[in-house]
């Protein structure tokens, strides 16, 4: 199997759990792995514990708590849920009004919400790990830039905007290197197989963790298969080398 789902039940160790007890074996990162890079706190305190910026946070889960959490950081915010991926429930409040309507609206989708600083403009890069046949690649990272507002749900699948992909991307040795050491990190820290895809925000010469995603998007207008070509890898080869060391792995 090769579990082609996003966040809830698809990237957060439910789907792998359950084909683990059906005995069939399947591609990409097992259950306690998935579990902790579905979360976006989990992953960003363990970023800081590996000495990897990340932008100031709280958790929260309820609005008082987001209301403190923005004395302490102060506006503008995002507010996320904690466990969705493809930017779903993603708001920025730049007032304790926004933030009240920001907070709602990630609780109905997930119990704990995720406040940081909202960090304007900033260059979105990401950085993709391969893994087959006792070889790693860490691509060198590409970048995703839209023509306003930060890269949400509807830029990604609805075309709404202008969105445009460039890899490698036009990025100093330094921060390209970084990028692919905090990655190697988090790979090693997380126990992740087979692939992944780490995201980051470049500013003013400083990088910021974003998030780690276990089943990178494959759609034409995905990063992930575009930076694996850019390493030798075709995305029919990468589909053979998954299936391949998912039946060598066994149930």
């Amino acid at each position: 199997a090769i579990p082609l789902l996003h966040r809830d039940f698809g990237e957060d160790g439910g789907v792998q759990g359950a084909l683990e007890n059906a005995k069939i074996p399947y591609a990409g990162c097992d259950t306690g792995a998935g579990a902790i890079a579905c979360d976006k706190a989990a992953t960003k305190a363990l970023a800081e514990s590996l000495s990897i910026p990340t932008l100031p946070f709280r958790v929260a889960v309820n609005t008082e708590g987001c209301i403190e959490a923005a004395e302490y950081l102060g506006y503008p915010l995002i507010v996320k849920p904690c466990t969705l991926g493809s930017s779903v429930g993603i708001s920025v409040a730049t007032n304790r009004d926004d933030l009240t309507e920001a907070t709602e609206r990630a609780l109905r989708l997930c119990p704990r919400v995720i406040i940081e600083k909202y960090l304007c403009a900033p260059r979105e890069l990401e950085c993709g790990y391969f893994s087959a046949n006792c070889k790693e690649i860490f691509t060198d990272p590409g970048e995703i830039s839209c023509d306003e507002g930060f890269y949400d749900y509807e830029k990604k699948y609805l075309g709404v905007g202008k969105v445009k992909i460039s890899h490698p991307a036009k990025i100093p040795e330094d921060i390209k290197r970084r990028i692919k050491d905090y990655t190697a990190r988090l790979v090693r820290a997380i126990g992740v197989r087979d692939l992944c895809r780490a995201d980051y925000f470049l500013k003013d010469g400083e990088i910021y963790f974003n998030e780690i995603n276990t089943m990178p998007g494959f759609t034409e207008g995905s990063l992930y298969p575009e930076m694996l070509k850019n390493h030798g890898v075709e995305p029919g080869e990468l589909i053979n080398l998954l299936i391949q060391g998912a039946i060598e792995r066994g149930a």
